[in-house]
């Protein structure tokens, strides 16, 4: 790659060396490894998981993402990527464009049927009808929420759905 760059007359001196996997840079005065750079995905496991051989990490932000560690390399298809963690291990990861997205949409809904201006959360309100709903109707009765509203990575142009509506 810097060959390429160097022929088309860019200084690759102020990039980054390309290392096959993460490395040490040093550590801090209190001894704490100080790693080179990983992607988020990496990051968000290194950081909230301590064994990463019996842990499956679920993160809810805009979007969504299961992972978990495995030392086998397996192809991958559909929703599901592999990706690299250490230079022994992978992560298999799903991830959705929509995660906590979705739920401020429904809370948004909300407000917006109920009138509710005053920018009032209505997350324990959503959570007390649900619980109300599984409660009266049971888990057969439950809606099926498709929460595909950005498309997805491998289909952009799906979008989500709602199914099992009854009277």
């Amino acid at each position: 790659m810097y060959e390429s760059l160097k022929h088309a007359g860019v200084d690759t001196s102020y990039l980054p060396e390309v290392r096959k996997g993460h490395f040490l840079i040093g550590k801090t005065r209190d001894g704490v490894p100080v790693m080179g750079s990983i992607g988020d995905n990496q990051a968000s496991l290194f950081g909230s998981v301590r064994d990463l051989e019996d842990t499956v990490l679920l993160n809810v932000g805009t979007g969504s993402q299961i992972s978990f560690v495995s030392e086998e390399f397996v192809e991958c298809g559909g929703s599901v990527e592999l990706r690299p963690c250490t230079e022994s291990s992978y992560i298999f990861v799903g991830a959705s464009l929509c995660g906590g997205r979705a739920y401020a949409m429904l809370e948004q809904f909300y407000r917006e049927v109920s009138g509710t201006d005053s920018g009032a959360k209505m997350y324990s309100r959503m959570q007390e009808q649900a619980e109300d709903f599984l409660e009266k109707y049971g888990k057969e009765a439950v809606w099926k929420v498709d929460t595909a509203f950005s498309g997805t990575r491998s289909d952009p142009s799906r979008r989500g759905m709602i199914t099992g509506i009854g009277v």
